[in-house]
C-alpha cells in the first residue's frame, strides 16, 4: 500500500523522539535521527529499484536492509526505555537501590547504542545505496 507501514513506523519513532527531546539525550536523539533517515533513504532506494522491476537489485540487500531496520528499531526502544527511566527517577525520590542501577543501566545502554551500534545503522545504509549488483551478475551462476 505504498509504503504505509514504513510511514506509520515513522510517525512511531518521531513521535517518541519528541517526547524524549527535553529529558538530556541530545546527542543520542541526534544519531538516532541520522539513522532514522538513512534507514528512510535506504528503503526509498531499494523500492525505487523495485518500481523500476529491478528485484534481483533490491534483494540483493534483502538481508542488510532487515539488518538496518532492526538495528534503528532497538535505537527507538533504547531511546523510550530511557526515557521512562528518567522519568521514574525523576518522579520517584524512594527509589530502591536495585531500581534506581536498573533505571540508571536503561540510560547508560542508550549512550552505548548510540554511540556504538546506531552509526553502524548510518554504513550499512550507504551499502544497501550503492548500486553494487554484482552478487547477481550471470557470470556467478554459469
Amino acid at each position: 500500500e505504498g509504503g504505509q507501514i514504513f510511514l506509520h513506523w515513522m510517525e512511531a519513532i518521531n513521535k517518541e523522539i519528541e517526547k524524549s527531546r527535553s529529558l538530556g539525550f541530545d546527542d543520542e536523539i541526534v544519531t538516532l535521527e541520522k539513522a532514522r533517515d538513512a534507514l528512510a533513504a535506504a528503503a526509498m532506494h531499494l523500492g525505487g529499484l523495485g518500481m523500476a522491476g529491478n528485484l534481483d537489485g533490491a534483494l540483493v540487500y534483502a538481508t542488510s536492509f532487515l539488518t538496518l531496520f532492526g538495528t534503528v528499531v532497538l535505537g527507538q526502544h533504547s531511546l523510550q526505555q530511557a526515557r521512562v527511566a528518567t522519568e521514574a527517577m525523576t518522579a520517584k525520590s524512594d527509589l530502591s537501590e536495585s531500581d534506581r542501577r536498573f533505571y540508571q543501566g536503561k540510560v547508560l545502554n542508550l549512550k552505548f547504542y548510540a554511540a556504538n551500534v546506531l552509526p553502524g545503522a548510518i554504513a550499512l545504509s550507504k551499502t544497501i545505496r550503492s548500486g553494487d549488483e554484482t552478487p547477481m551478475d550471470d557470470a556467478l551462476f554459469g
